[in-house]
């Protein structure tokens, strides 16, 4: 993956569940406290402190609900994959290192061979010539430069380079070890389907972000403003474009009449939540874990389960798991999407000074000179892109602890929510069981594991808040 798609990631933007959830009056106060309580509406002090109790609630004992065979299992399967994650972690900042250094010049030198050899061969074809010559001075002007196509190769290279590199721990990791621990039917030839589909996108958008930034670079002092705020803008939007873009790359059907949809309208019912379809996704093709979403805004907004999901929990479940999903619908989404808007400028500014520190002294001066230590010359040489790609990776890196823990927070928050709707600990309980089973979750990652690797919480402290639920709802403080 893009060392800035990971990055962007861990920024707040509208993902896979942004929504804003329209409500009207329900006779469940418990749900209707709740809900007030997720769009930040005051609060009298008392029931803030019993929520606050309630999110730090201890762990449960899992030894009630899990085998000792099956939590070994558990951690069995997990503890390679999450040290994969951990090895492919240092591998792509150890990459970025070396491109930095010494091959991405290396890489860029081949890249202008190439662009040299593509001009001689269209010297010898004049009718070809001709017909991309509009096109060629439209680039050029655009570039303010004659060396674009060695540009957009050497961004879509560095994009194939990591790829490449990262491709067989993800082989053994996220292919072969499924599979052989029975979570995965998916084929050799889906998996590199998926992965080359993969690399020609992630090739294609760093070559787009390259041209774009250096390109502008070029011609305009605030990069920040005439790029960052368009791309800001767009990431605000970007969840509108959610549901068409699910239903390109999946097949979706609706989930037939029956016990199970009764109970998520149920849900969607005491929630006040409207929504334009509820919709099962063929996941089974590319493994058996289980998992649901809600996605899309206003009119667009859907409810999608796992064809998985919907085989493995009871409608009850089903329900529970929906209302936890619900729970993500929260005022403060919005709040989080303007400010990852905000923080694309922000962050092009910050990049336009590294570029302009790391570069030599004659470039910081205004006057030409040699070439800075990295291999280039001042900040509108696109061969400083593999300097730009670590500064993301460092910052997304030591980002990463703090935003699974505010993520870890919101999930907490969102079973709270479910909680407080359903008024049925047992389902929610029996569904984080389910889930915890078919996705063998590890039942007690290291501390720096789950900081650097896991943005849900344990299912010990998910559980002990379903315990705490209970317990005070026994005593009418639900």
């Amino acid at each position: 993956m893009l060392v800035l798609a990971a990055l962007l990631a861990l920024l707040p933007l509208p993902s896979a569940t942004v929504a804003c959830a329209s409500h009207r009056a329900t006779p469940f106060a418990a749900a209707r406290s709740s809900l007030a309580m997720l769009r930040t509406e005051p609060f009298e002090q008392t029931r803030r402190a019993q929520e606050r109790a309630l999110l730090e609630a201890p762990q449960a004992d899992l030894r009630r609900f899990l085998s000792d065979d099956e939590r070994a299992r558990f951690h069995a399967y997990r503890r390679p994959r999450w040290m994969g994650g951990l090895a492919n972690l240092l591998l792509q900042g150890a990459l970025l290192a070396l491109l930095v250094r010494s091959l991405g010049a290396r890489i860029y030198a081949a890249c202008a061979r190439a662009q040299e050899r593509l001009a001689a061969t269209l010297a010898t074809r004049e009718k070809l010539r001709e017909r991309l010559q509009p096109l060629s001075r439209a680039m050029d002007r655009l570039w303010s430069a004659p060396d674009w196509p060695a540009a957009l190769l050497f961004a879509a290279a560095l994009a194939v380079v990591e790829e490449i590199a990262l491709w067989p721990a993800s082989l053994v990791f996220d292919w072969l070890l499924p599979r052989q621990q029975g979570l995965s039917q998916q084929t050799l030839a889906r998996w590199m389907e998926l992965s080359m589909l993969g690399l020609v996108t992630q090739s294609l958008g760093l070559a787009a972000l390259a041209f774009g930034l250096w390109g502008l670079m070029r011609r305009v002092r605030r990069v920040w403003l005439w790029l960052g705020v368009p791309a800001g803008a767009l990431v605000v939007l970007a969840g509108l474009g959610d549901p068409l873009s699910l239903q390109v790359r999946n097949t979706l059907r609706p989930l037939e009449a029956g016990p199970a949809r009764a109970a998520i309208e149920s849900v969607l019912e005491r929630a006040g939540v409207q929504a334009e379809a509820i919709d099962v996704m063929n996941a089974r093709r590319d493994g058996e874990s289980l998992d649901a979403f809600v996605i899309g805004q206003g009119p667009t907004r859907r409810i999608v389960l796992y064809d998985t999901l919907v085989e493995a929990l009871t409608p009850a479940q089903l329900g529970a798991v929906v209302a936890h999903e619900l729970g993500h619908l929260d005022r403060s989404r919005a709040a989080r999407a303007l400010a990852a808007g905000a923080t694309i400028p922000l962050l092009l500014w910050l990049a336009g000074l590294l570029l302009a520190w790391s570069g030599p002294r004659e470039a910081r001066a205004g006057r030409p000179g040699r070439a800075s230590r990295f291999g280039f010359r001042d900040g509108r040489d696109v061969r400083a892109l593999p300097l730009l790609l670590l500064a993301a990776w460092m910052l997304a890196t030591a980002a990463s602890p703090v935003a699974n823990l505010a993520a870890r927070d919101r999930e907490l928050r969102a079973d709270l929510f479910a909680l407080d709707l359903t008024r049925d600990p047992a389902s929610l309980r029996g569904a984080l069981l389910q889930l915890a089973r078919k996705n063998q979750l590890d039942p007690a990652p290291p501390a720096l594991v789950a900081a650097l690797l896991y943005d849900h919480p344990t299912l010990a402290r998910r559980l002990g808040l379903v315990d705490a639920w209970e317990a005070a709802a026994a005593r009418g403080e639900r």
